[in-house]
């Protein structure tokens, strides 16, 4: 390519960013940090104010990206738009990389369609737009691949300690690429010597059959030095963070220990291919970090070290396969179809709702469901044995023989980027590290067909175009595979926050209206729409509501976790209270008595219940088993002086309030009820 070329591609790019970006700038979730970025914020702004090591455990979430974050808000302040400014910048050094691999491999024609095309590709500036390692990660990645080109192209091994130090910044930013470094040290296994590989040759000694590789001692020494280089660069970029976990929990973990909980996390048998948190409704890393420790030191019995939990975790989905081999099977493929699908599988933003309010979106740009398809096309037509066959390239348009092993390395890449994402679940945003490489081959696919149909050779032609539309259609059919996103609902909670619920509400029905099937999701919707009912004082309608979720939860009891259903059932009750349905609001107070009965809250509210209902003794014997518990409750111990002062003991109560007064100084409640003992006993309070 000419600089020219170069230039109007890394403009077509700027531009297509620059308008994405004047879409979605007015939304609230382009300010405000959500969801994971939410975690990776909170982590950045702690090492930027003086705890640079981040914490005193053993990295949960991959840790580079936050120091990532503290780095710019070093030199920019604490702004989270100036990180994506960058970010999308950034995509431009991606968008140029995906050229010049292409170029490397297929010559220039096709470097320049892949240019464009990688400008164009919506996914890489949606994400590239948020508060998310995954654009960071695509940068790490084709840069990994371009290095290894050139060094394929010069034999200058800087170039491998290089792509080893690309490799590492991969691994520290997201756990996916450590699934590259078997593939690369394959294809450096078949590089490594003036021929390929030829297979294994059995002999015989001592009775033993063993296996020798063909090619000669210097061949295999060579091999292991450019290994070795390879995992020197990498294990630069790795190593500061193992220190660091050393260091604060003196236990030798690589970089983090969430791959036992992800892998369990789309490895059981109810898992379905895509996200799942361990305990419904806590989705944000604080949450699966917590849920990870507490469980598995539950079930196990026993105080776990971070290792040992990734390894509880490993161990449960082992025992799963190995007890249902033909389900997990069957979920592996569900997990590839999944993969292979045009529909972007949620985690933050969804992808689809920011679809609708930006124009750019809408148009009719290409999307993983042709990307993938024709990706798989060029692959195999560049990988066929004809065309690996050594024999020199007469000119860039045709690629033959070396150029073609370049083609084996970034096929070597799509593979083991799509089996990392689908043993684990998948993402959109784990997905998009697979994106270049089914980019290029599926331009080098869409020139082959185009070559041939000049050429006339209509059998190929049709018959590749027969299994095109198959596979179109393969990746085309909706799945209707769901994960939790944000969309309408971040700008509901985002309402919520300014107390805006009306506007809040219209956003959840929005949601309930676009996802009717997912009982989960229902349920914990319903139960928020309850909340600004119940905020805006229109509590019949509230309960309303929250009977609807309940139904729901009878029929899925997964769709909300305990405390979720305790917090809905509690604010049932205090609406009932509200509408003066006092008996109503007995009945759930007896319920979660039962179903929680180690919550001290619930023999509070039962005893206001009964102070409405007048039914005073049964609400003092709530009150006193409280305090017998919990001699600090402040409500219980003023409700029970009410009930003392209304019964003519004024001495308990006026000892019962002045405990109440130590415990919240200056209540102007408990003040109120002070002087209405006063007026009622007609003595004297002192100090």
């Amino acid at each position: 390519m000419s600089s020219k070329q170069i230039f109007l591609i890394l403009l077509l790019a700027l531009a297509a960013r620059v308008w994405y970006v004047s879409d979605i700038r007015e939304f609230p979730f382009f300010t405000t940090p959500v969801g994971d970025e939410a975690a990776y914020h909170a982590t950045a702004t702690h090492i930027l104010n003086g705890d640079l090591l981040a914490g005193k455990r053993v990295y949960y979430q991959d840790p580079f990206y936050p120091y990532f974050l503290a780095g710019i808000y070093e030199f920019t302040g604490v702004d989270i738009v100036a990180p994506k400014y960058i970010q999308l910048l950034l995509g431009l050094v991606s968008v140029l990389l995906i050229a010049l691999i292409t170029g490397s491999c297929f010559g220039p024609t096709a470097a320049i369609i892949a240019g464009v095309v990688a400008a164009l590709y919506p996914l890489f500036y949606f994400f590239e737009a948020q508060l998310l390692k995954s654009s960071l990660v695509v940068l790490f990645t084709v840069a990994l691949f371009w290095l290894l080109l050139r060094y394929y192209d010069t034999r200058k091994k800087k170039f491998l300690f290089w792509a080893g130090c690309a490799a590492g910044l991969g691994c520290v930013s997201q756990g996916h690429t450590y699934f590259f470094v078997p593939a690369v040290f394959l294809w450096l296994a078949q590089i490594s010597s003036a021929n390929p590989l030829t297979p294994l040759t059995p002999l015989s000694q001592r009775g033993e059959l063993i296996l020798l590789p063909s090619f000669v001692k210097e061949g295999l020494r060579e091999f292991f030095h450019r290994c070795a280089l390879f995992t020197a660069g990498m294990l630069i970029m790795i190593l500061p963070f193992t220190l660091r976990n050393w260091v604060v929990a003196h236990e030798f973990v690589l970089t983090t220990y969430q791959a036992g909980t992800n892998f369990y996390m789309g490895n059981h048998a109810k898992a379905d291919g895509v996200y799942e948190p361990l305990r419904a409704g806590r989705d944000l890393p604080p949450f699966e970090e917590i849920d990870a420790v507490e469980i598995a030191q539950k079930l196990s019995g026993k105080n776990l070290r971070a290792s040992e939990v990734s390894s509880f975790w490993f161990a449960r989905s082992f025992k799963y396969i190995a007890g249902d081999p033909v389900g997990w099977i069957n979920l592996l493929a569900r997990k590839a179809r999944i993969y292979a699908n045009f529909a972007e599988v949620p985690d933050v933003l969804e992808y689809s709702f920011v679809r609708e309010h930006s124009p750019l979106l809408r148009l009719p740009l290409l999307n993983f469901g042709f990307i993938f398809p024709l990706g798989l096309l060029g692959m195999f037509i560049a990988l066929r044995p004809s065309v690996m066959a050594p024999r020199r390239c007469d000119s860039d348009k045709v690629p033959l023989g070396e150029k073609n092993e370049k083609a084996l390395l970034l096929a070597y890449g799509a593979l083991a980027s799509a089996f990392a994402v689908i043993l684990f679940y998948v993402f959109s945003r784990y997905r998009l590290q697979s994106v270049p490489f089914y980019l290029i081959f599926s331009v080098y696919g869409c020139l082959k067909l185009w070559e041939w149909r000049k050429a006339r050779k209509n059998g190929k032609l049709i018959a590749v175009v027969i299994a095109l539309i198959a596979l179109l259609a393969f990746s085309n059919y909706d799945m209707h595979a769901y994960s939790p996103g944000l969309g309408e609902g971040l700008l509901g909670s985002l309402a919520i926050k300014q107390k805006q619920y009306p506007q809040a509400i219209s956003y959840y029905e929005k949601v309930l209206a676009q996802n009717p099937t997912n009982v989960a999701l229902l349920a914990s919707t319903d139960k928020i729409i309850a909340q600004c009912y119940f905020e805006m004082g229109n509590y019949e309608r509230a309960i309303v509501v929250i009977d609807t979720a309940l139904a729901l939860y009878k029929q899925n009891p997964t769709s909300l976790d305990r405390e979720a259903l305790y917090e809905m059932l509690a604010m049932c009750a205090v609406a009932h209270q509200r509408t003066k349905d006092y008996d109503g609001a007995r009945k759930i107070l007896d319920q979660l008595l039962v179903q929680f009965p180690q919550r001290l809250e619930t023999h509070v509210s039962l005893g206001t219940v009964y102070k409405r209902m007048k039914m005073d003794s049964e609400a003092e014997k709530e009150f006193t088993y409280v305090l017998n518990i919990d001699t600090m409750n402040v409500v219980a111990c003023n409700n029970l002086a009410n009930i003392l002062r209304d019964k003519g003991n004024f001495a308990a109560a006026d000892k019962l309030y002045r405990q109440s007064l130590l415990l919240s100084p200056g209540n102007p409640v408990i003040l109120k009820n002070v002087e209405r003992l006063k007026q009622v006993s007609k003595g004297r309070y002192g100090k």
